[in-house]
């Protein structure tokens, strides 16, 4: 991260409050320029990711931070390369549901994909033989689990390999 980056982090602790238990943001004063808000009121809006985000802004430039990144800074004094919520909710900002990772760790606790059709993470029907295919990928490996007559095989046995490499980042969802 570059000085102006974490200029931006300091600023918001200069303007905002921040709840651990809770996981929200309140604005210390009311707003001088831009847009409005006044003292104590939640900061911050979702993105189009489902995340919350504060604007930052030192004189014209102004930087959208995610709420969860700017807990872990508040409370820590430090940021981390990668933040996860533990939960899997991206609103919920308690410090207790977040936690420092990697990159790839993150990846490890995601839900489905939206382009998902069977309705389980990790299984698919191929279409050919009419299994029901079960996949997971853990760092940068493709695992074929194998294929089953059932979706609900399929998925078991998805499980049941994903806590294996997943161990505290696996995430049933």
């Amino acid at each position: 991260m570059n000085t102006i980056d974490i200029s931006f982090y300091q600023n918001a602790a200069k303007r905002l409050n921040y709840d651990p238990d809770t996981g929200l943001f309140t604005w210390k004063c009311n707003s001088i320029k831009g847009r409005p808000h006044k003292k104590g009121e939640i900061a911050g809006c979702l993105d189009r990711s489902g995340y919350i985000r504060i604007t930052v802004r030192i004189g014209k430039v102004r930087k959208q931070i995610r709420a969860h990144r700017l807990a872990w800074f508040f409370y820590y004094s430090k940021l981390p390369t990668v933040v996860d919520h533990i939960d899997g909710i991206k609103t919920n900002n308690n410090i207790l549901n977040l936690r420092q990772c990697t990159l790839c760790e993150n990846q490890m606790n995601r839900g489905r994909q939206s382009n998902n059709t069977s309705g389980r993470k990790g299984v698919y029907q191929c279409a050919r033989s009419n299994k029901w295919i079960a996949r997971i990928r853990a760092n940068k490996i493709n695992h074929h689990i194998g294929s089953f007559n059932t979706i609900d095989e399929a998925g078991k046995a998805y499980d049941k390999k994903a806590k294996e490499l997943f161990g505290e980042f696996y995430s049933g969802k």
